[in-house]
C-alpha cells in the first residue's frame, strides 16, 4: 500500500515537471526560430518561415507551460482537499459504526418487528399508552408465546401526573384507561389465543418518557419521543448489543424496570444485562489500561 502512495505522489510531481521541461525546449525553440536571418532560413528545409515557426513555438511551450503550473495547483488544492474530505467522511462513519447504530427508519412506523417478536428470548417493551404494536403483530405474540417465550409490557398508568402533564402540552386530553383497556383486550386474546396464560406480563409506570424502545438481547429499537407539540413523523434507531450506545440505553430501560416492578422482585433480564455491561464496562476499562501502558 506504501509503495502504491509513492507511486501515485512521484507521478503527481513528475507529469508537471515534465510540462515545464517540455515548454522550456519549446519556448527556447521558437526565441532560435525566430533569430535566424532570411539567407540562413534558405539552407533548412522550412515548411514555413522561421519566424511564424518560432511564433507556433513559442505559444506552444507557454501553453505546456500553463497546463503544467495548473496541473501541479490542482493537485495540489483540490485533489488533497477531496482526500481531506474523504478520510473525514471516514472517520466519522467508523465512529457512527463503533456508537453501535445497526439500523435506521426515518418512520419508525416502518420498522418490522417480526425478528424481534419471534427470535428473541427476552422482549420487553415500552412507550405511553398506543397498542399499535401489539395489535399489528398479535399473530407473531401468539407465536411467541407458544414457543414458551414471555413478553414484558410496561405503559403508562392512570391516573398519574404524566397523563395530566401530557395532556396539557397536547392541548386536549387522551382517554388513557380506554387506551389501558384496549392494551388489556389484545393482550388476553393472545393468552386465550396461544392457551398460555402467562405469556405476557403488564406493568404500568407513570414517567414522561423521553423514548419508545423495544429491547431484546440482541438489540434496541429506539423511538425518541418530541418536546415540542404537535405530531410529526419520528425516526427510530437499531442499537447493536456490545456498543456504548446499547450499553447507555439498556442500562437506563434496566433502571427503568427496577422502579416500575420494584428492587425486591427478582428479574433474570436484569441480572443478564447487568453481566453485560460489567463485561462491556471491565473490557472497555482494560483497552483504556492497554492504551496508557503503550504510550508510557
Amino acid at each position: 500500500m506504501s509503495t502504491k502512495r509513492f507511486s501515485s505522489k512521484s507521478f503527481s510531481v513528475i507529469i508537471p515537471l515534465i510540462c515545464i521541461l517540455i515548454s522550456f525546449v519549446l519556448i527556447s525553440l521558437g526565441i532560435k526560430a525566430e533569430s535566424v536571418d532570411a539567407e540562413s532560413a534558405k539552407q533548412w528545409w522550412w515548411i514555413i518561415s522561421p519566424s511564424l515557426s518560432g511564433k507556433l513555438l513559442t505559444k506552444l511551450g507557454e501553453i505546456t507551460f500553463v497546463l503544467g503550473v495548473f496541473h501541479a495547483v490542482f493537485d495540489y488544492f483540490v485533489t488533497r482537499k477531496l482526500v481531506e474530505e474523504s478520510t473525514k467522511a471516514a472517520v466519522q462513519s467508523e465512529r457512527v459504526a463503533e456508537s453501535g447504530i445497526e439500523d435506521f427508519r426515518y418512520d419508525s412506523e416502518d420498522v418490522d418487528y417480526v425478528q424481534a417478536i419471534i427470535g428473541s428470548s427476552d422482549l420487553v417493551i415500552g412507550f405511553h399508552h398506543s397498542s399499535r404494536i401489539i395489535a399489528t403483530y398479535s399473530s407473531y405474540f401468539v407465536k411467541r408465546a407458544q414457543l414458551g417465550r414471555k413478553t414484558t409490557f410496561i405503559a403508562l398508568g392512570s391516573p398519574s401526573a404524566a397523563i395530566t402533564y401530557l395532556d396539557q402540552r397536547r392541548g386536549k386530553a387522551i382517554d388513557v384507561d380506554k387506551k389501558l383497556e384496549e392494551l388489556n383486550f389484545h393482550i388476553a386474546e393472545i393468552k386465550r389465543k396461544s392457551g398460555v396464560g402467562d405469556c405476557i406480563e403488564l406493568f404500568n409506570h407513570g414517567a414522561v418518557l423521553s423514548y419508545s424502545f423495544v429491547y431484546t438481547g440482541q438489540y434496541i429499537w429506539v423511538k425518541p419521543n418530541r418536546n415540542s407539540n404537535g405530531y410529526e413523523t419520528v425516526p427510530a434507531l437499531k442499537v447493536a448489543a456490545g456498543s456504548p450506545l446499547f450499553e447507555f440505553f439498556g442500562r437506563d430501560i434496566m433502571e427503568f424496570i427496577t422502579e416500575v416492578k420494584g428492587p425486591k422482585i427478582e428479574i433474570p433480564l436484569l441480572a443478564k444485562v447487568s453481566s453485560l455491561f460489567r463485561a462491556t464496562s471491565g473490557e472497555r476499562q482494560n483497552n483504556v489500561i492497554e492504551e496508557s501502558n503503550r504510550k508510557d
